[in-house]
């Protein structure tokens, strides 16, 4: 078996000494571009591979980061993935991925894992905040940042869409639409981050403008498409008794214009929906979802920057809220004029 390239070996085909390779590889700066491109062009040639481990006992780093997740419901989950890839990638870090189910014990389990690995830094992303997570979190020394997730203490730094605020600003968009009759499609019950939070602003929203939310309009699933489709078959058997849905997730939304084709109900004609994170496949739907949008590919890059602050200064950076924004696709029918008839005495709108 052919012997493994080493540093050395980069060094004598590119022409440069070992340590211009370390900077090449560490992207440390203090070469030119040319060199930048004749040592890349060297580690190509070669197969060259870093001994990760053998590196980390040198400088006691990995230039590892663990990145652990829900098993995915949603497809917000992979572009906030891809993001952060793509930013540590830029910073000289690789990422080490894993999946966990919400238990207390799998999400240890991995934590646990990944720490073998000698990891520089743990991202937890869209996990529920819980009491023994936050001690499993505080048992390591190695620097944690959370995404869309948060802890109750504000202990561990967190980056994350206020899902509040952003529920109340969906409710108040279909309110300057004219619209005055709502269902919800919200996630778990039990759900106590964006659930919980997003199913909040939707109630105060409401009641803050002097209207009534019918419990039974209040529909609960997963986020997901699949696991929805049953519960969004429910909603839109109730149509009639609403003008405007709002879904705490574009998926979810998703199921129920299936649904709303399935019962030869048109969108926006028959009711109106509007969706939460401006998923890919939000603008593929029939019609195209209006959706609050959350900049997931932001989220990954700034918690990227989160964590390497960490790393670099041994201080914990303070949490951050984020900018949602609406975006307006056809999903929704604008009532406001007919409203404004109907207030002057014309016909009423509903």
């Amino acid at each position: 078996m052919a012997e493994s390239a080493t540093i050395r070996d980069v060094a004598r085909q590119a022409g440069v000494s070992i340590a211009t390779v370390s900077r090449v590889l560490n992207n440390l700066g203090g070469y030119t571009e040319t060199t930048e491109k004749t040592v890349l062009q060297a580690i190509r040639t070669l197969n060259y591979h870093q001994n990760t481990l053998a590196r980390s006992l040198k400088t006691q780093h990995s230039n590892l980061l663990g990145f652990l997740l829900p098993v995915a419901v949603t497809t917000s989950l992979d572009r906030i993935l891809y993001a952060f890839e793509k930013e540590a990638a830029e910073s000289g870090y690789q990422v080490l991925v894993c999946h966990s189910t919400e238990t207390v014990e799998d999400i240890v389990k991995h934590v646990n894992m990944l720490s073998r690995f000698q990891i520089d830094g743990f991202v937890f992303c869209g996990h529920q905040p819980r009491e023994a997570l936050g001690e499993t979190f505080h048992s390591k020394t190695t620097p944690c940042v959370l995404i869309n997730s948060y802890q109750n203490d504000d202990s561990i730094p967190c980056i994350r869409v206020d899902d509040y605020t952003a529920a109340y600003a969906s409710i108040e968009y279909l309110y300057r639409k004219g619209h005055r009759r709502f269902a919800l499609l919200v996630g778990p019950a039990d759900d106590a981050t964006a659930g919980h939070a997003r199913l909040c602003g939707y109630r105060q929203a409401i009641r803050d403008h002097g209207l009534t939310l019918e419990d039974d309009l209040v529909f609960y699933g997963d986020f997901s498409y699949h696991g929805t489709l049953e519960t969004a078959g429910r909603l839109v058997r109730q149509a009639g008794r609403f003008t405007a849905v709002a879904a705490a997730s574009d998926d979810m939304a998703l199921a129920v214009l299936s649904q709303a084709h399935a019962n030869g109900i048109a969108v926006p004609g028959g009711f109106s929906i509007i969706g939460y994170d401006n998923v890919v496949t939000s603008e593929m739907g029939i019609p195209p979802l209006t959706t609050l949008a959350q900049p997931f590919e932001e989220m990954g890059r700034q918690a990227v920057e989160m964590l390497l602050e960490q790393i670099r200064t041994g201080q914990k950076p303070p949490s951050r809220l984020i900018p949602f924004n609406i975006v307006e696709r056809s999903s929704i029918r604008d009532l406001s004029e007919q409203n404004r008839t109907s207030d002057t005495g014309g016909p009423a709108a509903e």
